[in-house]
């Protein structure tokens, strides 16, 4: 990974303000709207339902919009725009690991209408059936009005850029497995009120026949809602359901959620192995950031396995503050780094589902403690959250 060469500070916002000085904001160095496009690629070790969920994941977390997706055709597109002015902080601050020096960090300051349009098309060559290949396709459009050179990047720090965008893949394939996906899976949930359930949507994705075990019953459900991006799923169950307790468990604020905070789970990982009993997991915040400093996970240290995807994260005080959701890939960083991580796990934050429980008026986004109070005795804490928390079974 190339990174910038910084210079001291002081010197060039001094040589910034110079040129500012020497050249009005109206009178542009490069008035010319230009259009530039590259085509690169790159093989990968993995299948292509896998290496097409990567290319997803890496372009949702540095911002780009997804503007259209084939997952079966394995083609998505997608763009970043740099609104004028406003570039100067944002986009320079997520870009400058891809520039060479450290003029173009002054992105197109005064700019207006210009982006990078991403084409990806994943694919298995005839040729080689253990590869598949990545082309991406660049199209870059600038109309600069000001001082900062080209557009959103200088020519070279732009190819660059392109470059860097397929090695950068690596990483985002710690988080995915290496696996097809199956024709069932099992995974946990949990109970929301008036019979949805909240889980992991890669539990149930391109699965349509779903059971959800509950206070030693079995229902069927159906998917409400998902949401790929986040990788949730609201599910509702089906058929009688008088003989239980609907009211669900208490929805935390997760932008409280502090390093270092204790938290725990309950799931059912490894159902086959260990049976269809609830086991608890316990440990603590390690980051409130996730995979490059995605703000939508907690890194956290509690144990996720196989099964305890979907589960609820919660706090002290029994409240969901995050939904278990991943861990590190072992065998992808040891590719990647040489080295085998140590209990790397994710949860996405429970904030980020509510604009999916908003949809439903008769689920509350805000905290729900107040109508269903949690004891602050621990063992009585478990007692109470276990019989929401529910064993999910999906299959094609």
């Amino acid at each position: 990974m190339l990174n910038p060469v910084r210079i001291a500070a002081s010197s060039f916002s001094s040589l910034r303000l110079l040129v500012f000085l020497l050249i009005a904001p109206g009178c542009a160095l490069y008035s010319v709207p230009y259009r530039d496009s590259e085509t690169i690629s790159q093989a990968y070790d993995y299948d292509k339902n896998t290496t097409f969920r990567a290319v997803r994941s890496h372009l949702n977390i540095n911002g780009f919009v997804i503007l259209r997706e084939n997952p079966s055709l394995g083609h998505i597109q997608a763009r970043y725009s740099f609104p004028g002015t406003a570039t100067w902080g944002s986009a320079a601050a997520r870009m400058t690991k891809y520039v060479e020096s450290p003029f173009p960090l002054v992105i197109n300051p005064y700019g207006k209408n210009s982006f990078v349009t991403i084409s990806v098309q994943v694919e298995e060559p005839a040729s080689n059936k253990s590869q598949v290949s990545v082309r991406a396709h660049f199209q870059t459009w600038g109309e600069p009005q000001g001082v900062g050179g080209v557009g959103p990047f200088s020519m070279t720090s732009k190819h660059i850029w392109e470059r860097e965008f397929l090695n950068d893949l690596v990483p985002m394939f710690a988080m995915i497995s290496k696996q097809t996906t199956p024709a069932s899976a099992t995974g946990t949930g949990f109970l929301l009120d008036e019979g949805y359930l909240l889980t992991a949507q890669h539990i149930i994705a391109g699965r349509s026949k779903i059971t959800a075990h509950l206070e030693g019953r079995r229902f069927a459900a159906s998917v409400v809602l998902e949401d790929a991006v986040n990788d949730l799923a609201l599910l509702k169950l089906d058929g009688d359901l008088s003989a239980i307790n609907q009211t669900g468990l208490p929805l935390g604020d997760s932008s409280t959620g502090k390093q270092g905070e204790k938290v725990w789970t309950l799931g059912y990982p490894l159902s086959e192995l260990l049976g269809e009993k609830s086991v608890l997991n316990e440990g603590s915040i390690s980051s409130v950031y996730g995979l490059r400093g995605d703000p939508r996970l907690f890194q956290i240290s509690v144990p996720i396995q196989p099964g305890s995807s979907g589960g609820p994260l919660l706090n002290g005080q029994g409240e969901v503050i995050g939904v278990a959701v991943s861990s590190l890939d072992d065998i992808a960083i040891l590719r990647a780094t040489g080295a085998i991580p140590q209990n790397v796990n994710f949860a996405i934050k429970i904030n980020y589902a509510f604009p999916l429980l908003s949809s439903i008026p008769k689920l509350k986004t805000a905290s729900s403690r107040e109508k269903n109070p949690i004891t602050s005795n621990f063992s009585e804490m478990v007692e109470q959250v276990r019989p929401k928390v529910v064993l999910i079974q999906a299959a094609r």
